[in-house]
């Protein structure tokens, strides 16, 4: 073998070791925020800060010392029409009995929805516990919900 063989040899192995380097240190250091981890029993739940369809906002980490039940639905899903009666009557007496110590949010995740088709839907259904618009699907991707309705309890 030449000098110039050896080179060419050495200068392809040095890439192929680059490389290698390269993806070792991609894959040691990847963000595990793509991976899916749901939300479960023990985790601390993720804060968030979302306008509410009425004004003013939720605001989870105010809520601290309080049940929080926290439902994500949209005004598509037929399984959340059902339910949201019986959210509705858990919610008056809840907050009747427990005035000041228990919250209930109806996050919204229509993505297309303008305020004005939720609050429709509510009244129609004649429905007043509180309703987050999370348009962006930011909060139901932190908390990693698998499709609606989907429902957490915040001890």
């Amino acid at each position: 073998m030449n000098k110039k063989n050896i080179k060419g040899i050495i200068s392809k192995l040095l890439a192929v070791l680059f490389v290698a380097a390269v993806v070792a240190y991609v894959v040691a250091n990847r963000s595990t925020d793509g991976e899916y981890k749901p939300v479960v029993e023990g985790d601390r739940a993720p804060e968030f800060v979302l306008p509410l369809l009425e004004g003013g906002k939720a605001d989870l980490a105010k809520e601290q010392g309080k049940v929080v039940f926290i439902n994500f639905w949209a005004t598509w899903c037929p399984a959340c029409k059902e339910e949201m009666p019986a959210m509705q009557w858990l919610y008056d007496r809840l907050m009747k009995k427990y005035p000041g110590k228990f919250v209930m949010w109806a996050v919204n995740v229509d993505t297309a929805a303008v305020p004005d088709i939720v609050f429709k839907y509510m009244k129609k259904l004649n429905l007043s516990f509180p309703v987050p618009l999370d348009t962006k699907g930011k909060v139901k991707n932190r908390y990693k919900t698998t499709g609606v309705p989907e429902t957490y309890i915040i001890l």
